[in-house]
């Protein structure tokens, strides 16, 4: 019998994405609204998450988090990424780089990672994609930032890549495939 692990997570979207690379037999979904403190640090936030969540929960489970850093914004949303896209959206992000010349952003991803109490301690991987704001959404896939975020070396946004295709560019993808990687290596 096959081992499995847990995704603990309220987005459904990035199930599927983690489904793509790991396989739907080996995942499973905890769905679960997690517990994220404000933190600049996106490591902190997914070990906090992961450890608030294994105090009652003690199978193999791993929470992702995610953040857009915009350069001419300093870096914003960042920590704040999904609460920030929740409030202004796509639209107003756009508005506040309406004259920016610098429309330079890149994308991070930390999945933390538990095993059950007998397994190695917490392990992260990280996944990191540059690329730019667009000027005007495009593509109606994906969710969130994806309509306006094209990856360096791709001519699409993510809105307009399938899965499979966003997985090839995005920091989810690249810490996804890191951590299957480790997964093939030193779990299953």
């Amino acid at each position: 019998m096959s081992k499995s692990i847990y995704f603990a997570t309220s987005n459904l979207n990035k199930y599927r994405e983690a489904e793509n690379i790991i396989g739907k037999n080996r995942l499973k979904l905890l769905k679960k609204k997690l517990i994220e403190i404000k933190d600049y640090s996106l490591e902190n936030i997914a070990i906090y998450s992961l450890k608030v969540l294994t105090e009652s929960f003690n199978e193999a489970v791993f929470v992702e988090d995610s953040g857009l850093f915009i350069s001419a914004l300093s870096d914003f949303p960042g920590f704040a990424t999904g609460y920030v896209h929740k409030t202004l959206g796509n639209k107003n992000i756009l508005v506040l780089l309406e004259d920016e010349k610098d429309r330079s952003a890149y994308f991070k991803s930390v999945i933390a990672f538990k095993p059950p109490s007998k397994g190695p301690k917490l392990k992260l991987f990280v996944g990191t994609t540059n690329g730019v704001i667009v000027d005007k959404e495009k593509g109606t896939n994906g969710f969130d930032y994806d309509p306006i975020f094209q990856p360096s070396g791709s001519e699409k946004t993510f809105g307009e890549m399938t899965i499979e295709e966003k997985n090839k560019f995005s920091h989810r993808g690249k810490a996804l495939q890191r951590f299957n990687s480790w997964l093939e290596e030193e779990y299953w």
